[in-house]
């Protein structure tokens, strides 16, 4: 059995670390919006050997800082829930048999997931600040609904949101974005000069992650039928059909 904290206590916990970690991936949100042009030695789980469907469309993409990933006020809950995850929340129906259906996932979603799970944490951690401030505050929809990759599970929960730092960063060394960014040189109030890295407007090669979309949105209007799975199978691998 795992130990359990009060919802507040995770915060104060775990929002130093989140708070950075949610910087940094803002800053290189649609990393997780698309993998690598090439494969990685970070993925262990590589392509099925009879594999002869093409890989995602390569497509090249300018990284931009879009407002409706780094709302945090509360009508940016549905806005960003709506621009990273399908209703369903990204997941693969699959129907095992006449009587049940089991959600899969798909890694690029389950990636946007962790992300939506930090950035719950941060909204929360805003919410309490403006409680302390005597503010008003309106709740955060993050929690009206089921959007964890599983049932039953506290978004907030330690356990949880470490599982999410872990997968994030294996998602990223896995996707393994080789794009070289220059830096942007700016001055300060004294003059002096100041230099950082903020990746925006260098164009990327990405993948054309359509099909994605299509395959789960298609699955929560009526589920798949279970295959037989192997290691290393891709949506693009077991549905080619589905390309639009």
């Amino acid at each position: 059995m795992h130990p359990s904290f009060p919802q507040s206590s995770a915060v104060r916990i775990f929002l130093p670390i989140l708070i950075f970690l949610f910087i940094i991936i803002a800053l290189f949100h649609e990393q997780l919006l698309a993998a690598a042009k090439y494969p990685s030695t970070h993925c262990s789980a590589a392509q099925p050997s009879t594999n002869l469907n093409p890989p995602l469309t390569p497509k090249v993409k300018t990284f931009r800082e879009l407002p409706v990933l780094v709302d945090l006020s509360p009508a940016g809950d549905a806005a960003w829930a709506k621009a990273a995850l399908t209703p369903g929340g990204g997941f693969l129906r699959v129907r095992s048999n006449e009587t049940t259906v089991h959600g899969w996932g798909i890694s690029m979603f389950h990636a946007l997931h962790c992300l939506q799970t930090i950035r719950t944490i941060v909204r929360e951690s805003t919410m309490m600040q403006e409680e302390s401030g005597g503010g008003k505050h309106e709740k955060s929809m993050a929690h009206d609904h089921d959007g964890g990759h599983g049932s039953g599970h506290d978004m907030m929960d330690p356990e949880h949101v470490a599982h999410c730092i872990g997968y994030i960063a294996q998602h990223l060394l896995c996707a393994a974005d080789s794009t070289i960014e220059p830096p942007w040189i700016r001055h300060d109030k004294a003059g002096k000069p100041v230099t950082g890295v903020d990746g925006v407007g260098y164009e990327h090669q990405c993948r054309d992650n359509s099909l994605l979309w299509n395959v789960a949105t298609k699955s929560e209007q009526k589920a798949f039928p279970r295959w037989d799975w192997r290691q290393g199978d891709t949506v693009e691998s077991v549905f080619p059909k589905e390309r639009r």
